[in-house]
């Protein structure tokens, strides 16, 4: 799913324009990155955890030359599941492989 088909689900679930659906998603996505940016955490609660990391420059070799290969410093978004995500999925997949 992307971000266009999103809008238009939620759209339609809430019986709202796509345009102002598609306004508050782009509004919801700008504060996480702004979050995230100072270095805060967000958390969705029944969703998950989204924070960033700083990962240090650093050495790594190319797998087929064996050449090392400086890495730049770059920024890791990580995301954790919530236990109640976890536990949805789960119930969604069980009964997917059941019906098969």
């Amino acid at each position: 799913m992307n971000k266009a088909n999103l809008t238009r689900k939620v759209a339609i679930s809430l019986n709202m324009p796509q345009v102002h659906v598609k306004k508050v998603i782009n509004q919801c996505v700008q504060e996480i990155q702004a979050t995230l940016g100072r270095g805060e955490k967000v958390t969705i609660t029944g969703f998950g955890r989204f924070s960033a990391k700083k990962m240090p420059p650093r050495t790594r070799r190319n797998p087929k030359t064996g050449a090392k290969v400086a890495v730049a410093e770059t920024i890791s978004i990580r995301f954790n599941p919530s236990r109640k995500a976890k536990q949805s999925l789960a119930k969604i997949f069980e009964q997917r492989s059941s019906r098969n």
